[in-house]
């Protein structure tokens, strides 16, 4: 038996005009498909992912009971305040989402954002039905 030895050679050639910072690749600043894709809560008047959660965990507590407090009774004290600073947070997103349609179809910019809410526009008129 005979053992031949291969060497190989590499030559690596520089290019003289190279700056360091040519040195990325063009086709990393292109998007991939997952970056490319878009959900509803990526339009600008998409769901609001606040919103969503609270009402989807909302309607899993009237609903099924037992089930909510399976989800939510492991949860730490501070886990439980966040939570609940989630619903203020999507309470406070879903009246200025009002507001800002109310101003929109009439055409009036509140001043005092907090009245809006506390004001019955749809109503029905005092004493009729």
């Amino acid at each position: 038996m005979v053992e031949e030895e291969v060497v190989v050679v590499v030559v690596v050639e520089e290019d003289e005009d190279d700056d360091d910072d040519d040195d990325w690749d063009e086709d990393a600043l292109e998007e991939t498909a997952l970056e490319g894709f878009s959900t509803p809560l990526d339009l600008e008047n998409g769901v609001d992912e606040y919103q969503f959660f609270t009402q989807a965990l909302l309607a899993v507590q009237s609903r099924d009971a037992a089930w909510y407090h399976s989800l939510t009774a492991p949860l730490s004290e501070d886990q439980k305040k966040q939570l609940q600073e989630i619903y203020t947070l999507a309470e406070h997103r879903r009246n200025a989402a009002e507001t800002k349609t109310v101003e929109q179809q009439s055409g009036y910019t509140f001043d005092n954002k907090g009245l809006i809410t506390a004001f019955n526009f749809a109503g029905s008129t005092p004493g009729g039905n």
